[in-house]
């Protein structure tokens, strides 16, 4: 994810995943559908700007299996333009984190 939910008091894109990391079973997470449930896992800072956040999808459906999502958002790339030079220690970051985990 390369934006902002928000930037400059516009909209960037919706907020998918929940605002608060689940501490146990009871709590429900994010629901979609009414079919599929996010639950927040994990948040992590990596590296100034980049933020990782773990979440387990689940379909209400009990025969589904759930998913576990990796998501990195970086949070400097400009809105209009890219990146700053400095930043592709954070690019390179991402794209090692990639090829390590997927």
């Amino acid at each position: 994810m390369l934006t902002h939910t928000e930037e400059h008091g516009k909209q960037k894109c919706t907020q998918y995943w929940p605002s608060d990391i689940c501490e146990n079973e009871a709590q429900e997470g994010l629901i979609f559908d009414s079919k599929k449930e996010v639950r927040l896992v994990s948040v992590d800072l990596l590296i100034p700007n980049l933020i990782k956040r773990k979440f387990i999808i689940k379909t209400k459906d009990s025969k589904s299996p759930s998913s576990e999502v990796t998501q990195l958002q970086y949070l400097s790339w400009p809105d209009h333009g890219a990146p700053e030079e400095e930043d592709f220690t954070i690019l390179r970051t991402i794209l090692d984190y990639m090829k390590e985990h997927h």
